[in-house]
């Protein structure tokens, strides 16, 4: 058995669960990725973040979105941490509400609508710097 074929298999059992597989070639046609090694997809991203958190400000979601692209701890592992507890439990950001600073928490997910989510599946190769 060969790597490709676990891929292949992953691949397909994410798509049994829903997932859109979406080649790579098809993503830079689309130009949802600007380079091959970008795990996020920013667009469809701040989609989600503007759909789920339509009542905020633009800049206050756009706060939310930085994290998420933003994660750039010195290992994998502990991105992996962030990100899982940004998907889980939002991003908190600061907003002026009445001349006062007030934390805020921009939500990623929709846990309550999971069928609202877009579950895309892509190949990425990830070096550890």
């Amino acid at each position: 058995m060969f790597e490709s074929d676990v891929e292949k298999y992953v691949i397909e059992l994410l798509q049994a669960q829903g997932f859109e597989y979406v080649s790579a070639e098809d993503l830079a046609r689309a130009e949802e990725r600007e380079r091959t090694d970008e795990v996020v997809l920013a667009g469809r991203l701040r989609r989600a973040v503007e759909r789920l958190n339509s009542g905020m400000a633009e800049d206050v979601r756009e706060q939310a979105v930085r994290q998420v692209l933003g994660l750039r701890k010195q290992n994998v592992i502990d991105n992996n941490e962030d990100f899982h507890r940004l998907l889980t439990e939002g991003a908190s950001v600061e907003v002026m509400e009445n001349g006062y600073s007030r934390g805020r928490v921009v939500r990623i997910v929709d846990f309550e609508k999971p069928e609202s989510n877009e579950y895309v599946v892509n190949l990425v190769i990830v070096k550890e710097k």
